[in-house]
């Protein structure tokens, strides 16, 4: 198949098919302000997800997603798990599970089996539920992670587990009141159903368990409520405050400041020249960057080296510990190897010990890329400062200056950012609900499991019954975080808006976004219910065969005949691949030719296969569309 020059193609599909599922993470300290301080609060939630359980009812529980528990105390190699009594128990039929599945972090695809111990509290008490379960082998929990005193109003927390995964938020949520029976009420904290049991976290621990977990605002039960029901019951109580680090000495000359400041270090970046050119990269710290890093209390610390010997500078530097946090290259040959007019460059990669630590961020650090002719960003997962510079990658997502769509009506919004968030996930089932009749299916790519910490809307274009919706999200995985976009087409049928089409592909995301304002001023006349129109013809290829190029051409074409029908006044054509899909429009006009075509070289290599329909768009939004032809990709 043909390729397209675009550079972000390749950058996409190296990312893309390396997202596999999360792990823990090394953790370490936030700055601090005079007096050195433990993790703060995202921090301290990611650290805590080794103690968060997921927790799986059985069917004579009527429950409709799993819910979550952690770790509070162990005792002759069995772990006690503390969890909302309604995630195991019916409080008014009486029905439980007496042996829930618990699912831990560090092995979330095994399921062990619990024992629901008898004693419990009601919702009017607390809601508390405790398991028991045998001690994994190897199993590692933090005992350190408990607040020292009660949340006030106005605290800033956090939680773990949403949605069946080990979802931390990068944006906390505020504590409203502690009402007088003693209950935890949190504004702004985004918790959805199935996050009751999970742990609520200031920046100075665990200060309850959410068992209200709804997006008008979530509930926790306080710690020393749980605690005191722990030791009324006789169980193992073992969780501890959390403990300042190790503070740094003064610097001599520094009398009348405390002496017991923490040292950040600055973050590292490294970046590499191309190995075409031989050029060496500037110094210059990009203001974004700089001025995100500032806000966590970091610098930045940015070294340039040319692409010669660049593989034994940084082998040499990773033997003894000073890797960079963060790697930045023009040229994906450095991490491969490659062979240009320069020579034989090895790639890092060489080293399975070092490829192993390089973490693809996308989209977050391309500050970092020279002249806007793009680049590759990587952290390196073991290096000094890797919690640092991925808070750095996973800071809030931004929309692109170039989408100045309308805000997004209250139903729109609320229903489109939750079918996107379904969408990363990859999770077909959930999504039927949602369809429109005429969606296009494709076989999905192997399950992303992402982590998605924030949401960020850019408006929408379209009128009362079409609407093109980007959104972006931050995510985080053991091979590839940092931001990701995502372009939904919603149609409103009755009532209600349905998913027409869902696409991470760049293209879509980049070329097709920048028409799409175009295409919206084209399409304000008056809505003509059950309007009829002729779908466009596809001509060439046959279903099932892939475009061949004339003699003497590089590229074949995909070719239709567009609807014949009044008022059209675009077409869409669309290329559906592994769950995604990429969108090219085609606006109309009396002088238009009878045939249309979009040549292969538009397209990249998935090794799946693809279908392709053609989409006409009338002046009021209505829509039309072609048969559907496969074709290997």
């Amino acid at each position: 198949m043909g390729r397209t020059k675009d550079f972000l193609l390749m950058k996409w599909l190296l990312v893309l098919v390396t997202i596999l599922p999360w792990s823990a993470s090394t953790v370490s300290a936030q700055p601090a302000q005079g007096v050195a301080q433990g993790p703060a609060g995202e921090e301290l939630a990611t650290m805590i997800r080794t103690n968060v359980v997921r927790i799986d009812a059985q069917p004579e529980v009527d429950k409709r997603v799993p819910g979550f528990g952690f770790i509070v105390g162990e005792d002759a190699g069995q772990l006690y798990i503390v969890t909302a009594n309604h995630v195991v128990r019916e409080e008014d039929s009486g029905k439980s599970d007496s042996r829930p599945a618990v699912s831990f972090f560090s092995d979330s695809n095994k399921k062990y089996s619990s024992v629901l111990l008898s004693t419990y509290l009601t919702s009017s008490q607390g809601d508390v539920a405790v398991l028991r379960v045998a001690k994994p082998q190897g199993l590692n929990w933090k005992r350190d992670v408990e607040a020292t005193s009660d949340t006030k109003r106005d605290s800033e927390v956090w939680f773990v587990g949403r949605l069946t995964e080990w979802y931390v938020p990068t944006r906390a949520g505020q504590v409203n009141q502690v009402d007088n029976s003693g209950q935890i009420a949190v504004d702004d904290l985004h918790v959805l159903p199935g996050t009751s049991g999970a742990p609520l976290i200031s920046r100075d621990g665990i200060v309850g368990m959410v068992v209200v977990d709804g997006p008008d605002g979530a509930r926790a039960t306080p710690m020393r409520v749980i605690q005191t029901a722990f030791e009324r019951w006789n169980y193992p109580w073992k969780l501890g405050s959390l403990q300042p680090q190790e503070t740094a000495q003064a610097k001599p000359g520094m009398e009348g400041e405390s002496k017991s400041q923490t040292v950040q270090a600055p973050i590292a970046i490294w970046k590499v020249g191309s190995p075409h050119t031989g050029a060496t990269p500037d110094t210059t710290n990009p203001m974004d960057l700089d001025l995100a890093s500032s806000k966590m209390g970091r610098t930045l610390s940015v070294q340039a080296f040319p692409a010669k010997g660049f593989a034994t500078t940084f082998f040499d530097a990773f033997k003894k510990g000073d890797e960079p946090d963060i790697l930045a290259i023009d040229n994906y040959g450095l991490i491969d190897g490659i062979t240009t007019d320069l020579g034989n460059f090895t790639g890092i990669g060489s080293s399975q010990t070092v490829r192993q630590q390089l973490v693809s961020v996308t989209d977050s650090l391309t500050e970092l890329e020279t002249g806007g002719r793009g680049g590759w960003e990587f952290l390196v997962s073991g290096s000094k400062n890797h919690e640092a510079a991925r808070q750095l990658a996973l800071r809030s997502p931004t929309c692109e200056t170039s989408w100045q769509g309308r805000a997004l009506p209250d139903d729109l919004r609320k229903i489109a950012t939750r079918i996107a968030w379904i969408y990363l996930q990859q999770s077909e089932s959930a999504l039927k609900p949602y369809d429109d009749l005429n969606r296009l299916h494709t076989d999905l790519a192997a399950q992303r499991r992402i982590q998605v910490a924030e949401t960020k809307e850019c408006g929408y274009w379209g009128n009362e019954r079409l609407a093109i919706v980007p959104l972006v999200f931050s995510y985080d995985s053991p091979q590839a975080i940092g931001r990701i976009s995502v372009v939904l087409i919603m149609r409103k049928q009755g009532d209600a808006w349905r998913l027409l089409m869902a696409s991470t592909d760049p293209v879509t995301v980049k070329s097709f976004l920048q028409s799409s304002s175009r295409l919206e001023s084209l399409i304000q006349k008056p809505w003509v219910p059950k309007r009829s129109l002729a779908p466009a013809t596809l001509l060439q290829p046959p279903d099932g065969t892939f475009p061949q190029p004339l003699a003497g051409q590089r590229f074949g074409d995909f070719m239709w005949q567009p609807s014949k029908s009044a008022g059209i006044v675009a077409e869409i054509i669309e290329f559906a691949y592994k769950g995604s899909a990429r969108l090219f429009i085609r606006f109309r006009s009396a002088n238009d030719s009878a045939d249309e075509r979009i040549s292969t070289g538009s397209l990249w290599t998935t090794h799946s296969d693809w279908k392709w329909r053609v989409w006409s768009v009338a002046d009021d939004g209505a829509l039309s569309f072609s048969a559907v032809r496969s074709f290997p990709g």
